[in-house]
């Protein structure tokens, strides 16, 4: 035949020379962002040919959205890198628009930033590398891809026991396909993402912004995944136990059929006491 196999003695050499773990350096010190072990990093999207707004409608990539949500991703606390492209700005010249948008992850954030390299390189003992799953089952309706289903959680949560046994840093994605920013948008993330943590996710890539199944790079889909990501973050925060988190004095001061809402203990740190929401009311 014309095919070409690997021997396994080669992989298994191959993946003794492969660091467990690794570190990208931002500009910015507070920025790196470190793969493997307990690490999760979320990324921003990346990929999709359109962009999409309530306001301005679906439209083909370019730059100036390019540019927006390398902006979005630098403000949010959530979104740790920037992927590969946003989106492809297809007004400009296809031999140097990429130039273009690593100008503007450069100048517009001080995130770490996804960029290709082909070479010898890639081929280098010890090389960083992630051990990838972007596995899902189809629609058996249509033949789409179907994105934050059960068979993904699962397939995420499985390619991260075998990352771990092969002692790889785990790379997923949360993503869903539905059309619009809608419920099931939200359902089919919020569903991939527990997929993914709970598969011991070290970058969940497309974290942010993902629609229609990676066609699209929405404004208001980066929006509810922020909030989604946030509520994440919070989520997996170990939980205080020192004496005054547990607010015996506060329980001890306060009489039978009383309330807490003016003790002390409430009133110097109700700001900070629980996850604020952006979206919820």
């Amino acid at each position: 035949s014309n095919t070409i196999r690997i021997d396994e003695s080669i992989v298994t050499e191959a993946l003794r020379n492969v660091p467990s773990s690794f570190t990208l350096t931002s500009r910015n010190p507070d920025k790196h962002v470190h793969f493997g072990g307990n690490s999760l990093v979320f990324g921003l999207v990346a990929g999709p040919p359109n962009v999409h707004d309530r306001l301005n409608g679906r439209r083909p990539g370019n730059l100036p959205d390019y540019q927006n949500f390398i902006r979005l991703a630098h403000h949010f606390n959530a979104i740790h890198i920037i992927g590969n492209q946003v989106v492809a700005p297809i007004e400009l010249p296809a031999n140097s628009r990429h130039l273009d948008t690593y100008h503007a992850n450069l100048t517009l954030s001080d995130l770490s930033f996804h960029c290709t390299a082909i070479g010898r390189a890639r081929a280098m003992d010890g090389i960083n590398v992630m051990y990838g799953a972007f596995t899902s089952n189809v629609d058996m309706k249509s033949g789409a891809p179907a994105f934050g289903t059960p068979e993904n959680a699962k397939a995420n949560i499985i390619a991260g026991q075998l990352a771990r046994r092969y002692n790889l840093p785990y790379r997923t994605s949360n993503a869903n396909a539905s059309n619009v920013v809608d419920l099931q948008a939200a359902y089919e993330t919020e569903m991939a993402t527990w997929g993914a943590v709970l598969g011991g996710a070290n970058l969940i890539y497309h974290a942010a912004g993902w629609l229609e199944g990676g066609l699209t790079a929405s404004y208001e889909k980066l929006v509810l995944d922020v909030e989604i990501l946030q509520n994440m973050m919070e989520f997996l925060r170990p939980l205080p136990f020192q004496e005054d988190d547990l607010g015996f004095e506060a329980i001890k001061s306060v009489p039978a059929g009383g309330h807490f809402f003016g003790a002390e203990h409430t009133m110097s740190r109700y700001t900070t006491a629980f996850y604020q929401p952006m979206l919820s009311n």
